[in-house]
């Protein structure tokens, strides 16, 4: 038991077969035999004195003493590969690196200005934008430190910590010139005659941040690049919710009342309960938070 977790590849093949819940599928993703991995699980099981799995005939699941090593694991290996970042830069003289990742809308406005920390030597970032199920997944695999999205976002999950960071602002947008423009109220039957776009969007994101405000309709399309959205927006009669700081020339803002359109946001940071933000973290929350004017969190 002394030396259980001497091997750390042996902790990154049970992590990967938690997540992938198959021997097969985890096998694949790891790039080695799926009889490879059934020895490294079995040997560290036996180093540990306890199955860390459940086998089935469908795959594996955590077992009542493996689910608590698990979520440990997953903290062990963020912070292992945290360290050896850590050491490339110290041996290299290279600055701390982060990685994180941000949902698609926080993203618009924060990317930009985070650049910052970099060009003034504090940090290297390593930024990752997706929606927040995506996230989830990166979050699991301990391949970013912390995530920050719409609330709702990312499911409340007994492993993670939600900090409420506070509100921001949206505006509904439409080129200059656009017919909805000139109508004297826009009701929500007026919106829906334009193609609706929006930015990373799921079933699951639309279904928990969706209030009885919001437009309620599938978007013809989405993607998570708004800058991509501004174009289409800018070049078609397409509607697009984009946060209001968000940098859109040639795009006119659409005044509607709040039955129509909900015209705010809160955003979560979301981490792993296991894991204490590192000091680089901290920095980069710090500096986020100042960039949407809202109180620090932490």
């Amino acid at each position: 038991m002394k030396y259980a977790l001497r091997n750390l590849s042996r902790v990154r093949h049970a992590v990967a077969l938690s997540r992938e819940g198959n021997f097969a599928r985890a096998a694949g993703a790891l790039n080695i035999t799926q009889s490879a991995l059934s020895r490294s699980i079995m040997g560290l099981e036996e180093d540990l004195g306890f199955a860390i799995f459940d086998r089935r005939a469908d795959g594996a699941v955590p077992s009542e003493k493996g689910a608590i090593f698990l979520k440990g694991a997953v903290g062990l290996l963020a912070s292992a590969d945290t360290l050896e970042e850590t050491a490339i830069g110290l041996t290299s003289g290279q600055t701390e690196k982060i990685s994180f990742g941000l949902g698609p809308l926080p993203a618009s406005v924060l990317i930009a200005e985070l650049h910052q920390l970099t060009t003034a030597g504090q940090l290297r970032l390593g930024i990752l934008v997706q929606a927040g199920p995506w996230l989830l997944e990166r979050l699991n695999s301990g391949s970013i430190e912390f995530a920050i999205c719409v609330s709702g976002a990312i499911n409340p999950r007994s492993h993670l910590v939600h900090h409420d960071l506070g509100e921001f602002g949206l505006d509904m947008r439409v080129r200059e010139g656009h017919p909805l423009l000139s109508l004297p109220s826009i009701r929500r039957q007026d919106l829906l005659q334009y193609p609706y776009l929006a930015g990373g969007y799921t079933a699951d994101v639309r279904k928990n941040i969706e209030s009885p405000t919001s437009m309620r309709v599938d978007p013809v399309f989405y993607c998570d690049d708004y800058h991509a959205l501004a174009k289409i927006v800018r070049d078609t009669d397409a509607v697009c919710a984009f946060a209001s700081t968000f940098p859109t020339e040639g795009l006119a803002k659409l005044r509607l009342d709040q039955d129509v359109f909900e015209d705010r946001r809160r955003l979560n940071l979301v981490h792993h309960r296991s894991l204490e933000l590192t000091t680089p973290a901290r920095t980069v929350v710090e500096r986020i938070t100042e960039i949407l004017e809202l109180p620090d969190p932490l």
